[in-house]
């Protein structure tokens, strides 16, 4: 039983974080605002699926998304930078 829970928590954090990379992709070559915000979107979705012990790392991540999106003037991006900004310090 042990095997089987832990074989289930790492595929679901496969999906997971695959999912942060094909945005972080996106967001990083082609200079895409939408895609760091989506990317920020699914890295904070991190919490919530995987109950990871550290959510102030997770949070900063997030963070980091929605001010490289935020850089490149999407605006979705720049709103959630106001809430999640206090992780940045």
């Amino acid at each position: 039983m042990k095997l089987i829970t832990a074989l289930m928590f790492i595929l679901l954090f496969q999906s997971c974080a695959t999912r942060v990379v094909k945005w972080s992709h996106q967001c990083r070559k082609h200079s895409n605002g939408e895609a760091c915000y989506k990317a920020g979107l699914k890295e904070y979705a991190l919490i919530e699926e995987i109950k990871r012990l550290d959510q102030k790392e997770i949070k900063k991540n997030a963070a980091n998304w929605f001010k490289a999106g935020c850089d490149l003037k999407h605006e979705e991006s720049c709103e959630k930078l106001k809430v999640f900004g206090k992780y940045l310090k």
